[in-house]
């Protein structure tokens, strides 16, 4: 609790109203939370990838000149994952150096990690939306989540 405390004490104090009431709540209301928290960032980043790779539609101008950071960041995370599972190929091994920001209209491989670096950098983005609609569907889904459990261990 104690922890939880100094977590949420850190918070500036617009988030703390929305925060607060986590402070003392059930343990179905933390979870609840953490569920949506997740939901809210999964959806998005699937959602938006598909999206931007089935509709050829990739606003990359628009997001680096507003969000360059947050693509630039999922650029190099998801290039670096790609890699290491080997979805980019051995023969672009000797274009690490290039990026994939350089690359993406070049090779299809590299539009992927594009397109899922944008779905990254606009999840970010949504980050304040994100947490303020988890903290207002927390007590709905928390008994949601107490009906499941009632049905699953009968």
């Amino acid at each position: 609790s104690s922890r939880a405390s100094r977590i949420l004490s850190r918070l500036p104090p617009s988030m703390r109203k929305y925060t607060d009431r986590l402070r003392n709540a059930p343990v179905s209301h933390v979870v609840a939370f953490l569920v949506l928290h997740e939901l809210t960032a999964i959806v998005p980043l699937v959602g938006l990838f598909g999206f931007f790779h089935y509709t050829d539609y990739v606003p990359i101008g628009y997001m680096l000149e507003n969000y360059g950071s947050y693509v630039r960041d999922g650029a190099i995370r998801f290039e670096r994952y790609f890699r290491k599972k080997g979805w980019l190929g051995e023969e672009d091994r000797g274009a690490e150096d290039e990026g994939a920001l350089d690359l993406w209209q070049a090779s299809g491989r590299y539009k992927m990690v594009v397109e899922v670096a944008l779905a990254y950098a606009i999840t970010k983005v949504l980050l304040p939306v994100r947490i303020i609609g988890s903290v207002w569907a927390t007590p709905w889904f928390a008994g949601v989540l107490i009906r499941m459990r009632r049905l699953v261990w009968r």
